[in-house]
């Protein structure tokens, strides 16, 4: 159930990435960087954070890269993320992922759904 849990995350945070120029939500519309995890939570599971799960987020203009560390598992997705206002899509190795997002400063929460239901998640820019 965990490491559903986890790759279902995975594939939820890279769409963290997402944003343009034509309808942002934040001062910021550029969201290249490194981020950190800060919780996930799949359905009406708990949420999920450090020390628990641990992870990190690297996004270029197009594509992220993503490791998530939790019960001594470690999982890796990376892949591609198109925008359109707050709302995103991502393809990468672990799948497809589509949903909203909304940004607060250097934190990012994502609502998403996955082939494995529901994703929340939550991430600082370092």
């Amino acid at each position: 159930m965990l490491r559903r849990t986890l790759i279902a995350a995975l594939a939820a945070t890279a769409l963290l990435a997402c944003s343009d120029d034509d309808d942002n939500t934040g001062p910021n519309t550029d969201l290249s960087g490194s981020y950190t995890l800060q919780s996930f939570q799949q359905g009406d599971n708990p949420v999920l954070g450090p020390p628990i799960a641990t992870g990190t987020l690297v996004l270029t203009a197009t594509t992220y890269n993503v490791t998530i560390s939790a019960a001594g598992q470690q999982l890796v997705d990376q892949g591609t993320y198109t925008t359109n206002g707050n709302q995103f899509s991502q393809t990468g190795t672990l799948g497809q992922a589509t949903g909203t997002f909304t940004q607060s400063g250097n934190t990012f929460s994502t609502d998403l759904t996955t082939a494995a239901g529901r994703i929340r998640s939550t991430w600082l820019k370092q």
